[in-house]
């Protein structure tokens, strides 16, 4: 039969990129509340006398609960329509941001912190991954490559944002524009966008070639792969776990002004350093969701847990041109590793399997994050700042030992993929 062209891997579609876009949006806005304190922590210190430090435990608080919630929602979410989810818990997050500039008691800020942690993981990591590998189960790593550039610019541009909404509306503004960005979010979702690319006449991928399910298909998931049957599996324990270790990046970003501080940096181009970071990263994501697209998940995984390892090391020797190049390859990891746990649940499980897998997935990974930064922080005081890379080099290490077990031919719902292709014409 003669061979038939494959659609790229960026062709998503119109309402694919519809997708990618509300997805990119979501992450930036999800990622930069985590770090709202960052740029307000100072206002409340001045008006109410809250300790920076106690509002950063709060959000550690936040971090543990959201993992139980996490769970909840992800079951639901296999059992109900993700895109309905989605909706309401958008309506609750911009509910929650709106309110948060009004909040003057800490346990009331304590409350809210909770809520909007809670609702804004499940709304942001959850059901957006379950409606990215409902659309893209063989092109996940691209989709997800350019959604969350969201993730590393949310450091940049949420500062920019909070700053600029403060400076023009007090306290109450510093938080509003990121409610009317996921409102723009559920517009969207709304009009553009439904469970599964085949409700609005769509194929997977954007592939006409792709195997398709009935429009009609039950939400209910039906399946195998119980609880029990997730949990005694080892790949799922050991991608969770080694993408989880690989997300400690973020917990090693604070720890950046110190490291420039003691090679006598010129800090008055820290700014610029950050937004250099997230370029970076930016171009880690685009690069590792490129490599899983031509190479595969574990090959794109082991290339960003090497430059981890690598920047982790350059970072540690006190020159300005190791150090910044360090940081570079660190920022690649800082931008590649979010997204390959999608990509790992798909590619071993495929997307009628997905949900189940990924609902214990995702509050496991968050669990393993959670307490990144705090431990990074611990490691810096008993060594050094710049010894705390040296750490992010040792993880690294042990995030390829893990990933090492986990077979080429455990990936089926790829290789599924791969066979349906050839045996249309469309694939060797």
């Amino acid at each position: 039969m003669k061979e038939k062209k494959i659609t790229g891997s960026n062709n998503f579609g119109a309402r694919g990129w519809v997708l990618v876009i509300y997805a990119f949006l979501v992450y930036l806005v999800i990622t930069a509340a985590g770090q709202f304190f960052n740029v307000t922590g100072s206002y409340y210190q001045a008006t109410f006398g809250w300790n920076i430090d106690t509002l950063m435990g709060l959000i550690s608080i936040s971090g543990v609960v959201a993992v139980f919630f996490d769970f909840f929602m992800g079951s639901l979410a296999m059992r109900v329509s993700p895109k309905k989810m989605s909706i309401v818990l958008g309506i609750i997050v911009a509910i929650t941001f709106i309110l948060f500039g009004l909040i003057k008691s800490l346990a009331v800020m304590l409350i809210m912190i909770i809520i909007m942690r809670c609702v804004a993981d499940a709304y942001g990591f959850m059901m957006v991954g379950n409606l990215m590998a409902n659309w893209f189960p063989r092109k996940r790593g691209a989709a997800m490559g350019w959604a969350t550039f969201g993730m590393p610019l949310a450091g940049a541009l949420g500062t920019s944002i909070l700053l600029w909404g403060m400076g023009n509306w007090g306290i109450v503004g510093a938080y509003i524009p990121f409610a009317g960005i996921i409102v723009i979010c559920l517009l969207l979702l709304i009009i553009f966008l439904s469970d599964y690319p085949e409700q609005r006449g769509c194929y997977p991928d954007n592939d006409p070639m792709a195997v398709r399910i009935e429009e009609t298909k039950p939400m209910k998931y039906t399946g195998e792969w119980t609880t029990k049957k997730i949990l005694t599996n080892k790949n799922y324990w050991l991608c969770t776990i080694a993408v989880g270790l690989m997300m400690y990046t973020a917990g090693f970003m604070p720890q950046v002004s110190y490291v420039l501080i003691d090679i006598n940096f010129n800090m008055k181009y820290f700014v610029l350093v950050m937004y250099c970071i997230a370029g970076f990263a930016c171009l880690g994501s685009w690069l590792i969701d490129m490599l899983d697209v031509k190479l595969g998940t574990k090959k794109a995984f082991l290339i960003a847990a090497g430059a981890m390892i690598f920047g982790g090391l350059l970072a540690l020797i006190p020159t300005l041109p190791t150090t910044l190049i360090g940081l570079a390859f660190y920022s690649v990891t800082l931008g590649g590793g979010s997204n390959l746990l999608v990509s790992f649940i798909n590619g071993i499980w495929g997307r009628a399997d997905f949900a189940p897998v990924f609902r214990w997935s995702q509050p496991l990974c968050n669990l393993i994050v959670s307490p990144g930064a705090w431990v990074v922080a611990a490691f810096a005081k008993i060594t050094s700042y710049r010894g705390s890379f040296g750490l992010a080099a040792i993880i690294g290490v042990v995030a390829i030992i893990l990933i090492s077990f986990v077979k080429k031919s455990d990936f089926k719902a790829d290789n599924t993929i791969h066979e349906h292709l050839v045996s249309e014409g469309v694939a060797k």
